[in-house]
């Protein structure tokens, strides 16, 4: 019993990456890249280096064997947990005062995934954090992880009579090639550990509760490996969605004559306004996209913007029949006109234009009392 409780006291992780791939999520805590500590905190550090590290240090390297022996064969320890435990005592020869600081991360990140996740893994590598993105997707792949946690740098200095750690993290997303930076956000209140011996007590405070938060809302938001599959071929659709509709959009406004529309006004909306036509599969329905010059004046200022309307129209015999307008809000963002027309285009995505999941077009997005139902606003 003792030994699994010292185990779990001092859950330190290592470099060498087992290569399975039945750990969902795989997240590796890098090294501090730079690493600053304030002059006149070497006693401090010795203090804790002492009686907060150099025991567990000692006790694992010595009892490495019979450590291991004793994890592998207890079969009520999970498998991530059993990894947990064999990069620790792996890593037990390069423990020091930072890195023992890098273990608080690797620890609590592990605890609150698995209640998330069945089989999540959270280890700690010897490797210093990378600033290069094509590296992290070198050490990401080669060690199957999903996510690596960059802890670009790391500020030690005086706090009150104790220390506070200051960190500041990025994260790669392996899945998709991508860096999401943490920026800090400090705290009148911090995450505390502390050392006593001898009725001598020092505090370690950490700043660094929200980049903690934001960093496990990422890792929670993408999921296990389903998840973040279901995720990447959302975002194929989305991309498809995005190009069709580029392509209607591009299509509608090269339309020169519109055969039954009224020449002089719709709705008493000049023809000319016209800026982009999308008809149904069969023809017989419309959604017309009209830029109209609005005059405004507010308190002594004034001027004339873009006001966007769009007209469902039915066609009746050889006549349109404007059944339903939408106006849109008056657009006086700095986007171009064609920016603002396409940006209120491109919201047929949220109203079931496509069949779910897919790229097809829904017919019965055209039905007329549908269409009213869906309430859209351009």
């Amino acid at each position: 019993m003792r030994v699994i409780i010292i185990i779990l006291s001092f859950l330190f992780l290592s470099t060498p990456l087992i290569g399975q791939n039945n750990f969902d999520p795989k997240v590796v805590v890098l090294l501090p890249r730079v690493v600053e500590i304030e002059k006149g905190l070497e006693k401090k550090i010795e203090f804790y280096e002492e009686y907060g590290v150099d025991y567990q240090k000692e006790y694992l390297i010595e009892k490495k064997d019979s450590l291991l022996q004793v994890v592998l064969r207890n079969d009520s320890i999970p498998n991530s947990y059993k990894e947990h435990f064999i990069n620790q005592i792996d890593f037990a020869p390069k423990l020091n005062f930072v890195n023992s600081l890098v273990w608080n991360y690797t620890e609590s990140f592990q605890g609150i995934l698995s209640l998330d996740f069945e089989k999540p893994l959270v280890i700690a590598g010897a490797n210093s954090s990378f600033s290069d993105i094509e590296l992290m997707n070198e050490f990401s792949q080669k060690n199957n992880a999903d996510y690596l946690i960059n802890i670009d740098s790391l500020i030690v200095s005086k706090y009150k009579r104790d220390i506070l750690v200051k960190p500041v993290f990025t994260i790669y997303y392996q899945n998709e090639n991508r860096v999401i930076r943490i920026d800090p956000y400090e705290y009148d209140q911090f995450n505390k550990a502390y050392i006593t011996v001898d009725k001598k007590t020092l505090n370690i405070f950490f700043d660094d509760l929200d980049a903690r938060s934001k960093i496990l809302r990422i890792i929670k938001e993408n999921g296990d490996s389903n998840k973040r599959e279901e995720l990447k071929t959302q975002k194929i659709i989305e991309e498809k969605r995005i190009n069709i509709l580029d392509s209607l959009f591009n299509k509608g406004k090269s339309i020169d004559e519109l055969e039954g529309f009224n020449k002089d006004s719709i709705l008493n909306t000049p023809i000319s306004s016209l800026y982009t036509i999308i008809y149904s599969t069969n023809k017989d329905k419309c959604l017309a996209f009209f830029v109209i010059k609005k005059k405004w004046d507010y308190e002594g200022f004034g001027g004339v913007n873009d006001e966007i309307n769009v007209i469902y129209c039915k066609k009746e015999g050889t006549s349109w029949v404007a059944e339903y307008q939408q106006l849109g809000s008056i657009k006086i963002n700095e986007l171009s006109q064609e920016e603002n027309v396409k940006e209120s285009f491109l919201k047929l995505i949220d109203m079931e234009f496509f069949e779910e999941n897919s790229t097809k077009l829904n017919n019965d997005f055209w039905n007329n009392e549908l269409f009213k139902e869906s309430r859209i606003k351009f």
